[in-house]
């Protein structure tokens, strides 16, 4: 009953949106990105430390965002096809004054995995923006299938413009995001939990946790109207300590550093 409650609230938000949107004249704006990084790191946990390949594609709308992101490995790295993933997501977003507000949908989408390896997962979720200094924002999920558990996230971010475009140089502008993750007991065991194995019992947290910690810098540099170059570096740290304790027993790891770079072209 939870699940359809919520998945309904969800919809009905989106669907009013929607509407709201109907009878206005639509102006469509496109961009995609074609990013390789150094890792593929999912609310904390590290899912492959070897290089993959991450494109996205969003088309906006009005206040309907329509984006798709995938990842896929680089390297012939174990359950490789239970990596691969494509995200489909639908929101829409409104507000007044400073305040901005969000709700969507998403589905991910575990395409290449076997039946019985990974199963797609689906989230509907709000966000609120204030439009000040540092943006802070806050954002909260629902997972209505597999995890049945909500994860939230809370953070900052800001914008520097280090060198304006001209006809001979690029524009260079320093992005910066830091957000803290936290969820409820249910999400916490079924995506911070660990099967036992022959040394091991089972690890289960058994209470809501502070997941994790994501710090990112990102210089996108604008060759053009429609094309930039994006470099990026990001440091993830679980924080909740008995969840640290027990990925380091088993060798894995409780933060990390990747890298990358995309490509940006709008249209």
């Amino acid at each position: 009953m939870k699940r359809t409650i919520h998945a309904m609230m969800a919809a009905a938000l989106l669907c009013s949106a929607c509407a709201a949107a109907g009878g206005a004249t639509l102006e469509v704006e496109s961009e995609a990105e074609l990013s390789v990084v150094s890792a593929y790191v999912w609310r904390g946990r590290v899912i492959n430390d070897e290089p993959c390949f991450q494109p996205a594609l969003r088309i906006a709308s009005s206040n309907i965002l329509f984006s798709a992101w995938g990842t896929w490995d680089l390297t012939d790295v174990t359950n490789s096809s239970s990596h691969s993933r494509v995200d489909l997501t639908v929101e829409a977003s409104g507000g007044f004054g400073i305040h901005m507000f969000s709700a969507g949908l998403a589905a991910y989408i575990y395409h290449d995995a076997p039946a019985s390896a990974q199963d797609d997962t689906f989230e509907v979720y709000l966000r609120y923006v204030a439009d000040v200094l540092m943006l802070p924002f806050v954002e909260v999920r629902y997972d209505f299938s597999a995890y049945d558990g909500y994860y939230g996230s809370a953070g900052i971010a800001h914008s520097f413009t280090l060198r304006p475009r001209s006809d001979e140089l690029a524009g260079v502008d320093l992005d910066m995001k830091l957000s803290v993750g936290a969820c409820d007991r249910t999400y916490a065991d079924r995506f911070y939990g660990l099967p036992a194995d022959d040394l091991r019992p089972e690890f289960k947290p058994d209470k809501p946790i502070l997941a994790d910690l994501t710090a990112s810098v990102w210089l996108p540099m604008t060759l053009s109207d429609n094309l930039s170059v994006i470099p990026m570096a990001r440091f993830v740290y679980i924080i909740d300590g008995d969840v640290r304790d027990a990925w380091s027993e088993r060798g894995l790891d409780t933060e990390t550093w990747l890298w990358g770079v995309s490509l940006g072209v709008s249209f």
